[in-house]
């Protein structure tokens, strides 16, 4: 029997010395995967997999405050979804004081909670048809139906406001008049593109504005 166990010795030798040549520093080496073909993992690629494994940890949901980690447990790449508008205000938890929305999913970064998800930022709708102060979750205000006077809609510090872009709009198409005009009006010193207010004044404009630097932008 020694033949066989000699020969299995040689064909495990052979393909072993076989499997060598492809890789990259072999005789005939096997192209690295692109985003277009396949192929073998490249030593580059190997290390950036390596660094993400197990640096985000699902740990589950958050409905209410008292949904959050202790700030003595929790650790960094901890990561939950937010199932409910909710406010990190519990004494005993995290108690960040940041406001997230249904839908965000938030990871620990050793300070703060980080808003890790793409989609997140759409805010809720509301319609008005009275003077209005924006909730810092509040992504699309529509005027509907026509109002009785003119409109003011304040926002909130733009620090604070949660979803990515404000959408201000005069659904019941009656803006034209002056009597129902929509103005915005910027919390405190922050400013329009600049200016103190922004005024909707044609029938079924709107404008879609983000902060940045202390100063909305029209988008």
């Amino acid at each position: 029997m020694g033949w066989l166990w000699d020969a299995l010795a040689d064909l495990t030798s052979l393909l072993n010395l076989h499997g060598s040549r492809h890789t990259s520093t072999g005789a005939d080496p096997v192209p690295d995967a692109t985003g277009v073909a396949g192929g073998l993992m490249s030593a580059a690629d190997k290390a950036k997999l390596d660094s993400l494994g197990g640096a985000l940890v699902l740990k589950g949901s958050i409905v209410v405050p008292a949904d959050f980690p202790t700030l003595v447990a929790v650790q960094v790449g901890w990561t939950y979804i937010v199932t409910a508008n909710v406010t990190d205000s519990d004494v005993a938890k995290t108690n960040t004081g940041q406001t997230f929305v249904t839908g965000n999913t938030i990871t620990w970064n050793g300070v703060n909670w980080t808003i890790t998800n793409d989609t997140v930022g759409e805010g809720t709708i509301s319609e008005i048809v009275a003077d209005h102060v924006v909730l810092i979750t509040e992504g699309v205000i529509l005027s509907n139906p026509a109002p009785a006077a003119a409109i003011n809609v304040t926002l909130p510090p733009g620090a604070t406001y949660i979803p990515q872009h404000l959408a201000v709009k005069d659904k019941a198409r009656c803006s034209g008049s002056v009597a129902m005009r929509l103005t915005i009006i910027p919390d405190g010193a922050e400013t329009i593109e600049g200016a103190a207010t922004f005024v909707i004044d044609s029938n079924g404009a709107s404008v879609e504005l983000v902060f940045s630097n202390g100063d909305w932008s029209v988008t």
